[in-house]
């Protein structure tokens, strides 16, 4: 990698960090985050191998416990814990949107890829709260994805956007 892919790299690391702050609790052990906000918005932006490494740079230094993940909590529990689901998810749902908005930037394809990735996301959390909780599965889906379908088509046609629009004026900087 050369040394602007790496620093791209670590800013969007840090744009997840920092953007998973953003949490509302629901009353459940599954909050509301800007983590699947920022996952899109860093993916379509950085591109498919960037996107994963990004992600990748956030899991470990969370798991090497500086309080990256939401509530700024770090440390390897949380990987364990009934949202490991989804943060273990982030790295191929980065490359999964970050490799097709490298091949197209095409607005509603990229919405496409970025809902199909978000569904691998859901279930991904949904199958780690499952096993974590010993809930039910449809009591599982109840607390971990229904909760979030609104909200995630809603993050992501606006990180998708936004992403649009930084790629449209800083396009030579990321190539």
């Amino acid at each position: 990698m050369k040394t602007r892919d790496i620093t791209l790299c670590s800013l969007g690391a840090a744009i997840i960090a920092v953007l998973s702050q953003f949490t509302i609790p629901l009353g459940s052990m599954v909050p509301f985050t800007l983590q699947t906000f920022a996952i899109p918005l860093v993916s379509t932006i950085l591109g498919g191998k960037r996107a994963f490494f990004a992600c990748l740079i956030y899991i470990l230094i969370g798991i090497a416990g500086l309080p990256v993940f939401s509530n700024f909590s770090g440390g390897f529990q949380r990987l364990i814990s009934p949202t490991g689901g989804f943060i273990i998810s982030f790295p191929a749902m980065g490359y999964i949107i970050g490799h097709f908005s490298e091949k197209s930037n095409n607005y509603p394809f990229n919405l496409i890829i970025c809902l199909f990735a978000s569904a691998i996301n859901l279930l991904s959390g949904m199958l780690f709260y499952k096993i974590i909780t010993g809930s039910t599965y449809s009591a599982s889906f109840i607390i971990s994805v229904y909760p979030f379908i609104f909200s995630t088509a809603i993050k992501i046609i606006v990180s998708v956007y936004i992403a649009k629009l930084i790629k449209k004026n800083f396009l030579s900087f990321l190539e």
